[in-house]
């Protein structure tokens, strides 16, 4: 009996090791620090922005949310993803620290005081951030189609800097990973423009 006892102890403790771990096949998979993340996002919305020109549709940026709430008028970002409209399609497109007109970030539901500021989430605009997106439709105008997959992001903690007045990288480094992150969706107009 006490050796039952022992075995299923460390069982559950193997087993509940297991599954502390992201699965990067999976969809939506997300970890923090190497440690299983779990976040259920509202419906994704996406939006594009620009202007009207000679009778054309001239698009400066697109957006794509996964939101923190589903209840809200306007959905409050979660998971951002904000590129140009321009981006070639069917490529993998490097993250690279922000570059290139991508910009991937992830808002916490609430802001943490740290010693060095207001920890505000995670970003891709540090160097040492990375990740790969692949868009394979982008038409992008108002009734228009965005399609692809977030394949891979790993973003790192950011806080709002009161001294400097913008958010700057943490100094102790925290790093959320995302696989899997595809999206299809109707482009609505942005009303945030």
């Amino acid at each position: 009996m006490k050796y039952s006892i022992i075995a299923i102890f460390i069982l559950t403790a193997a087993l509940a090791g297991c599954s502390s771990k992201p699965d990067p096949s999976k969809e939506r998979a997300m970890g923090l620090d190497g440690s299983l993340f779990v976040w259920e996002p509202g419906p994704a919305v996406a939006f594009v922005s620009g202007y009207e020109t000679d009778g054309h549709y001239q698009a400066s940026g697109v957006q794509i949310i996964f939101p923190l709430s589903r209840r809200t008028a306007r959905p409050i970002p979660g998971l951002e993803i904000n590129l140009d409209p321009g981006m070639e399609t069917g490529k993998e497109i490097d993250l690279g620290g922000g570059g290139r007109g991508l910009w991937v970030s992830y808002r916490l539901s609430s802001a943490r005081p740290l010693p060095e500021g207001i920890m505000v989430g995670y970003e891709s605009g540090f160097p040492d951030a990375e990740g790969r997106l692949i868009i394979d439709v982008c038409d992008a105008r108002p009734g228009g189609r965005i399609k692809g997959k977030l394949a891979y992001a790993r973003l790192r903690s950011a806080v709002y800097d009161q001294g400097v007045g913008d958010i700057v990288a943490s100094r102790k480094p925290s790093y959320l990973e995302l696989w899997n992150w595809p999206f299809d969706l109707a482009l609505d107009e942005s009303p945030y423009q």
